[in-house]
């Protein structure tokens, strides 16, 4: 017998989750909104009790068992891919995709659902709690506008391009799968779908507790790795805004998210290692590195001293950033 179509799909990739899983679980499986969920969690291969505690609390909710999908991955692929896999599974006419170490509040589903119905909004967006060991903020996630969102306000960051606190409309993939990946980052995601989509809906409330225990790691110095994904989100925008045949509409969002690229892969590289990362996006912005109103005074000039060979001027402008 065929299964009535849910309302929502929650996609969960897990891996290393052990320590944060069960409050996860515990705040989707208490959800207000009891019947048309699934819930389909992707083991990533976890080496740890990730899958052994989800499966423990899931005995606590005899009402949840049929809406729970575990999918197991046989080695581990990464979080794009397990993001995949949950989605090539999911039925809902609307997709939630969260984090296993985040946590939410009861009413997440039942409020976002009901505002994209009332609103027959694509994109369904709220505001979030950063949490801290000691301390939470709330995150105000509109735009300049109010509802309505623009691409220039997600290139250049002033809309958060996070996943989690977003409810999409799964016929913007099912219909658009030439265009869209369900690969990559959240914000090559919300490019693809903020393009995409028809209209959105802000609700000025916080839902999601995005867990930021970890924040500290990037707010140094980057890895390697971590500077080379920073650089193709960067070229996937660019690439798939010019496949739409719209980059020049964007042209000048682009180049400021570029330019301000460059100054931050500096900023977060050891002052040994800056020369391999002076040369990132030099084709597009050198001839607007002292532009005005893109970067302060001081980041032009130091930029511009990196370029022309005079790093040493970085260093020390970089120096004073540090300890600003």
């Amino acid at each position: 017998m065929d299964h009535p179509v849910p309302r929502v799909s929650v996609l969960i990739p897990v891996y290393n989750a052990e320590r944060h899983i069960e409050r996860c679980v515990r705040s989707l499986f208490d959800q207000t909104m009891a019947e048309g969920v699934e819930i389909i969690f992707v083991d990533d291969c976890t080496p740890d009790s990730s899958i052994e505690v989800l499966e423990r609390v899931l005995m606590e909710y005899p009402g949840r068992k049929e809406q729970v999908k575990i999918i197991r991955h046989q080695s581990n692929l990464r979080q794009f891919a397990a993001r995949a896999t949950a989605f090539a599974q999911a039925r809902g006419e609307y997709v939630l995709i969260v984090d296993n170490d985040d946590y939410f509040e009861p009413d997440m589903l039942e409020a976002m659902y009901t505002r994209a119905k009332t609103d027959d909004a694509d994109i369904v967006f709220a505001d979030f709690y950063k949490t801290y060991h000691d301390r939470e903020t709330y995150v105000e996630a509109g735009n300049r506008g109010g509802d309505l969102l623009d691409l220039d306000d997600l290139i250049l960051g002033h809309t958060h391009s996070y996943l989690w606190n977003k409810m999409f409309r799964r016929s913007l993939y099912t219909e658009n799968s030439a265009e869209v990946t369900t690969v990559g980052e959240d914000v090559e995601h919300c490019i693809q779908l903020f393009f995409l989509a028809r209209k959105f809906s802000h609700i000025p409330k916080a839902y999601t507790h995005y867990v930021c225990y970890n924040a500290q790691a990037t707010t140094t110095i980057m890895n390697d790795w971590y500077k080379e994904k920073i650089i193709h989100m960067v070229g996937f925008l660019e690439d798939f805004l010019t496949r739409q045949g719209v980059y020049e509409r964007y042209r000048a969002s682009m180049l400021q998210r570029m330019l301000k690229t460059r100054v931050i892969l500096l900023l977060k590289t050891p002052a040994s290692e800056r020369r391999k990362w002076v040369g990132t996006f030099a084709r597009q912005t050198d001839s607007i590195i002292l532009k005005k109103g893109i970067l302060n005074l001081p980041s032009r000039i130091a930029l511009w001293c990196a370029v022309h060979g005079m790093m040493p001027v970085f260093n020390i402008a970089a120096r004073i950033y540090d300890k600003a």
